[in-house]
């Protein structure tokens, strides 16, 4: 992880929060975010995306690191009942590249799972001996939330998260960020034929730059832009689509037509995360000998 990731990390939340709050005054592009992006826009896929993606990670390395016994990121862990499932995936795999084993997700799914357990057991009065005290019990103070019997009467409701995963969380909160930057920069001619150069923003980034852009110049060329790269993906699909028939079997597809639909895949998709394998080698999953 880079440095500059390091730096951007700590602010993108106070920035993302307002990004939601509709176009702002301030055109100027964030100086970290320029960074970032002049740098994603030299990779392949959606400059968005990566960063995004590289944000949610940068929270579950932290977490690993240095919050797995914090109360206040359990008590929100807890409120969420986990992860989503990419999420808590990388997680498990992250820690076992990183630390040669799960141990910090074992702490926190010991409490997780006894979360769930007391809430079934809560639901349907549960056996004669209440279930050993646990993380989330201690806390209940603490969040001040309604009673553990409560559940009893709704049981749908106690397993139901009352928040979202925080890894997406996080990830969200760099996409608004990101977007809002993105739009920001394209007013210099300089980063447009940046832009244009790129692969470009998938669709989903597309629609959030376009509804938190405050820069008009740089949602015209946005707009135009991805326009015209979309004319020209068309134009390979079809090609590729002509040149499967058998009277055309002669023409080889260009290189551009023959990705063209992975790359229509991207558009409204995003990256292939499935590519992305997080899982580690078998050498990595023990620590070395000696």
């Amino acid at each position: 992880m880079s440095h500059g990731s390091h730096l951007v990390a700590g602010r993108l939340e106070a920035a993302a929060g307002s990004c939601g709050e509709g176009p702002q005054s301030v055109e100027e592009p964030d100086q970290l975010a320029l960074l970032h992006l002049r740098i994603a826009l030299r990779a392949p896929a959606c400059p968005v995306c990566q960063l995004a993606r590289e944000a949610a990670t940068r929270y579950l390395q932290y977490l690993l690191r240095e919050h797995v016994n914090h109360l206040d990121a359990r008590i929100r862990i807890s409120e969420s009942q986990g992860f989503c499932p990419q999420h808590a995936w990388e997680l498990f795999y992250l820690e076992v590249a990183l630390c040669y084993g799960p141990l910090g997700n074992s702490i926190i799914y010991e409490d997780l799972v006894g979360q769930i357990a007391r809430a079934l057991q809560n639901a349907d009065g549960g056996p004669g001996r209440a279930a050993e005290p646990g993380f989330w019990q201690r806390c209940w103070s603490v969040l001040r939330r309604r009673s553990i019997g409560e559940p009893q009467r709704r049981p749908g409701l106690a397993l139901t998260p009352r928040r979202e995963c925080r890894a997406c969380e996080s990830h969200r909160q760099a996409s608004e960020f990101f977007a809002v930057n993105l739009v920001r920069m394209l007013a210099d001619p300089e980063y447009q034929a940046m832009y244009v150069a790129s692969d470009g923003i998938c669709l989903p980034h597309l629609r959030l730059a376009l509804q938190l852009a405050d820069s008009e110049a740089g949602r015209l060329h946005l707009i135009a832009s991805t326009r015209a790269r979309l004319v020209v993906l068309r134009a390979n699909l079809g090609e590729f689509k002509r040149k499967q028939a058998w009277q055309y079997r002669h023409e080889s597809p260009t290189e551009e037509e023959q990705t063209a639909t992975r790359r229509a895949v991207a558009v409204f998709a995003g990256p292939d995360v499935t590519d992305d394998s997080r899982q580690p080698a078998k050498s990595e999953t023990h620590p070395p000998a000696g």
